[in-house]
C-alpha cells in the first residue's frame, strides 16, 4: 500500500554541507531521514509545493554513498524542481535525503518534500496488497522475469519467493 508524507522545509537560513553528482554547485541544503517500514520503493518530490530550483539527493548514510540524484525533473509544471521516481529500498536501511538549492547564491526558501513509499508486496503497483499481487508475482517468478528478483540479488530463486511471501503476509 502506498504511504505519502509531506514535509515542510526552508533553506532561507541554511548553509551547504553536502554534495550531489547531478549538480556540482554547492547549494544551501536541508536534510531528512526515512526508514521504510518494509521492502519496497520510494518516490521523492519537491513538486508540487516548492517554487524554486531544487536538487534532490539520497545517500545510504550521513556523508555516505550517493544512491540517487535529480536536478530539474523537466516535467510539465515541475521543470526546475526535482523528482526521484520509485527506486528500491529495504527496511533495514535508513536513507538520508538532501534537498538543496541549485547554487550557493540561490536562497531557495520554503517548500515541501513529498515522500511516497510503495510496499514491495504491492507487486502490480495499484496501491493495494491483495491476491492479484500474489498471482502477478507468481507469474513473474515462474517466468524468471527480473521483476521477481524480490531481494535484489540478481537471481530469481526460492529466496525471492520466501521474501515476497513474508512481505505479502505482513501486508506492509
Amino acid at each position: 500500500m502506498g504511504r505519502v508524507r509531506g514535509n515542510a522545509l526552508d533553506t532561507t537560513e541554511a548553509t551547504n554541507d553536502g554534495f550531489s553528482t547531478c549538480n556540482t554547485a554547492l547549494g544551501r541544503d536541508v536534510w531528512f531521514t526515512f526508514t521504510p517500514p518494509a521492502r519496497g520503493s520510494l518516490r521523492l518530490s519537491t513538486c508540487p509545493g516548492t517554487a524554486w530550483n531544487t536538487v534532490l539527493t539520497v545517500f545510504d548514510a550521513c556523508f555516505g554513498n550517493e544512491l540517487a540524484c535529480n536536478d530539474n525533473a523537466s516535467v510539465t509544471g515541475c521543470s526546475t524542481q526535482s523528482i526521484i521516481d520509485y527506486f528500491p529500498v529495504v527496511n533495514t536501511q535508513t536513507y538520508h535525503i538532501r534537498v538543496a538549492t541549485n547554487s550557493n547564491s540561490a536562497v531557495g526558501g520554503v517548500g515541501a518534500l513529498t515522500v511516497s513509499f510503495r510496499c514491495g508486496a504491492d507487486f502490480n503497483a495499484d496501491n493495494a496488497v491483495n491476491s492479484q499481487d500474489f498471482f502477478d508475482f507468481l507469474n513473474a517468478f515462474f517466468a524468471g522475469l527480473p521483476g521477481a528478483d524480490f531481494n535484489g540479488d540478481a537471481a530469481v530463486n526460492s529466496q525471492d519467493f520466501f521474501d515476497f511471501l513474508n512481505a505479502f503476509f505482513a501486508g506492509c
